[in-house]
């Protein structure tokens, strides 16, 4: 939007980074990295979510890794509707 000003945006802050693990795909044989993080997202969303990320991770020969081409998946907690809707409970279902 032409002209318009914004405030200044904030950084997610990364509470707690959750076990990694290095795995050998049995599909293309590369390595690749998986761990979670809580992320406190900043305002307008204002919520903590978990991130799980996959990459895939590269040792060069003077033992410097690299992350490159992955995927990053968020869970949300999500709320039963409620009225007669609240008859058919979406928890857990994600």
């Amino acid at each position: 939007i032409i002209g318009r000003t914004y405030d200044r945006v904030e950084s997610p802050s990364f509470e707690k980074i959750w076990g990694w693990d290095v795995e050998t795909s049995s599909e293309d044989s590369l390595n690749y990295l998986l761990f979670s993080a809580d992320v406190q997202l900043p305002s307008p969303i204002e919520s903590m979510d978990r991130f799980y990320f996959q990459a895939r991770v590269e040792e060069d020969t003077n033992g410097v890794y690299t992350l490159s081409d992955g995927s990053v998946t968020v869970k949300r907690n999500i709320q039963p509707p409620g009225g007669f809707w609240g008859l058919f409970s979406g928890e857990g279902i994600l």
